[in-house]
C-alpha cells in the first residue's frame, strides 16, 4: 500500500521522485559549479592586479622621501593586505570547486548504477550519499558567502607618541626595513623575485 502512495504523489508531482531530485542537484550543482569557476577567474584577475600595483607601490617607495614615504609604506601594506585576503578566498572556492566535482561524480555513479540495473536499496544508498555530499556543499557555500560580507568597525584612537614622530620628521632617510613590517618585505621580495 505505501508504494502505491508513494508512486501516486510523484505522479502527482507533490513528492519528487529520485530521478527528478537527482536531475535538480545535478544541475544546481553544475550552475554553481560554474559559477565558482568564473569567481575564481575573476579573483585570479584582481590578485594579480594587485600584485602589480605592490611592485609599482616598491618602486615608488624606493624614490620616495621623508614623510611620504612613510605613506606610501602604508599603502603597500593596504594592497599586500587585500592580495592576502584575495588568495584566501581563491583557496575557500578552490575547495568549493573539488567539493562540487566530488558530488557530480556521486551523481554520475548514480546515473550509471541506475543504467545498469541496480534497482532498491542500492539506489538509495547512493541518493544518501549525493544528498550527504550535497549538504556538506550547502555549509561550504555557505562560509564563502560570508567572505563577501565586509564589516567596518572605526578603528580605536591612537595615543600620539609626540618623541617618535618627531624623530621621523627629522629622520628622513630612513631604511625600507625600518618602515615596513617584515612580513611585508618578504612576499615584496617573492613578488619581485617571480
Amino acid at each position: 500500500m505505501s508504494d502505491f502512495l508513494s508512486k501516486l504523489l510523484e505522479i502527482l508531482h507533490i513528492k519528487k521522485s529520485t530521478d527528478r531530485r537527482m536531475a535538480e542537484m545535478e544541475k544546481n550543482l553544475r550552475g554553481a559549479k560554474s559559477g565558482n569557476e568564473d569567481r575564481l577567474q575573476d579573483l585570479k584577475a584582481e590578485i594579480r592586479r594587485l600584485e602589480a600595483q605592490a611592485l609599482q607601490k616598491k618602486k615608488e617607495f624606493d624614490e620616495a622621501r621623508g614623510d611620504s614615504k612613510q605613506v606610501v609604506a602604508g599603502e603597500i601594506e593596504r594592497v599586500i593586505r587585500e592580495r592576502n585576503k584575495l588568495r584566501d578566498r581563491a583557496r575557500i572556492i578552490s575547495t568549493n570547486i573539488e567539493r562540487l566535482a566530488t558530488a557530480l561524480a556521486k551523481i554520475e555513479e548514480w546515473q550509471a548504477a541506475k543504467a545498469s540495473g541496480l534497482v532498491g536499496g542500492e539506489l538509495d544508498d547512493i541518493a544518501v550519499e549525493v544528498q550527504d555530499k550535497f549538504d556538506d556543499l550547502e555549509i561550504s557555500d555557505s562560509a564563502a558567502r560570508d567572505l563577501d560580507r565586509v564589516g567596518y568597525k572605526a578603528p580605536e584612537r591612537e595615543h600620539v607618541d609626540v618623541e617618535r614622530e618627531v624623530e621621523q620628521i627629522t629622520d628622513k632617510e630612513k631604511e625600507p626595513a625600518d618602515m615596513l613590517p617584515p612580513e611585508v618585505l618578504k612576499q615584496l621580495k617573492e613578488l619581485e623575485t617571480g
